[in-house]
């Protein structure tokens, strides 16, 4: 990238409830990009893929490889 760009991938994790009040758990993969521009950093572009394999996740170095 550049000392101006920022690409950032991590889970999400944490609970959810809807307006019944039923609660749910919840894991996403994310991917973030940051530009820094005269103003400070900006988010230029998200996105969320919820995970449907349940459990949790735990860090781990294959988390950083490249596909």
């Amino acid at each position: 990238m550049s000392d101006d760009v920022v690409l950032a991938r991590y889970y999400l994790e944490g609970v959810i409830s809807d307006p019944n009040g039923t609660v749910n758990n919840y894991r996403t993969r994310v991917t973030h990009i940051w530009v820094k521009e005269k103003a400070g950093w900006k988010t230029k572009s998200w996105h969320f893929s919820p995970l449907h394999d349940g459990g949790r996740h735990l860090t781990s170095a294959s988390d950083f490889e490249e596909d």
